[in-house]
């Protein structure tokens, strides 16, 4: 009789286990759109549905860093005041409540974030070099698209005669370098040896044809002692 008594007993609380517990299922991880702007707020939810309650995780897979961590919740989420083109990336929500090793759950997604051209990093404005000295000038760019940049993106103004011309003078050499993001880039301007004909300012128009506004970066190469 006690044996039976003891089996009864495990067969209800087995079936309380089955009745009362449900492996999680990602129900809807937002937002799941192509069509969202650098600095507007987002916020990205991902709804659970389980018993008991899950524990829920949010990860940037592009940087792998947590963004969100929960327990005993059946949503997590979490908002971008100010989006940025350097957001963009995949994105997983992952859910467990533990019941059974198979409770661990995961989906994704990818935030695409359009925007214009910003400067990412601070870059010299003036700059006093002596002559025939070396030169490179790395300018960090974030946009999305990334359009192709190129020379023509340049005027120069000299110092001496006053004049402007599109393009750059002879000897002044143009690159861009990528980075471990599609939306970030360094733009390169190198001269290989200063001349007096060098001295004056760069300007660096940018404008990706997302929104009417332009980035426009100046940078005035000085004689010595003059920056």
């Amino acid at each position: 009789c006690v044996c039976v008594c003891v089996c009864l007993n495990d067969c209800v609380i087995l079936f309380n286990i089955l009745l009362f517990t449900v492996i999680p299922e990602i129900i809807s991880f937002q937002p799941q759109s192509d069509d969202i702007i650098q600095g507007s707020t987002l916020n990205i939810t991902c709804e659970v549905s389980s018993r008991p309650n899950s524990n829920i995780t949010l990860t940037n897979i592009n940087t792998s860093d947590t963004i969100v961590s929960v327990s005993d919740t059946q949503q997590a989420l979490y908002t971008f005041n100010k989006i940025h083109v350097l957001d963009s990336g995949v994105y997983q929500c992952s859910a467990t409540n533990g019941i059974r090793s198979m409770s661990n759950v995961t989906e994704q997604m990818t935030l695409y974030i359009k925007g214009g051209y910003s400067l990412c990093e601070t870059s010299p404005t003036n700059i006093g070099l002596p002559l025939h000295v070396n030169m490179t000038i790395s300018i960090c760019l974030t946009a999305n698209p990334f359009t192709q940049l190129t020379g023509s993106n340049w005027r120069f103004k000299s110092s001496e005669s006053d004049y402007m011309i599109n393009g750059l003078p002879n000897e002044v050499l143009t690159s861009v370098k990528d980075t471990n993001h599609p939306f970030k880039k360094y733009v390169m301007l190198m001269i290989t040896k200063i001349l007096e004909s060098h001295y004056g300012t760069y300007t660096l128009q940018v404008n990706n044809r997302f929104n009417d506004e332009q980035l426009t970066h100046v940078i005035s190469l000085l004689p010595e002692g003059k920056s």
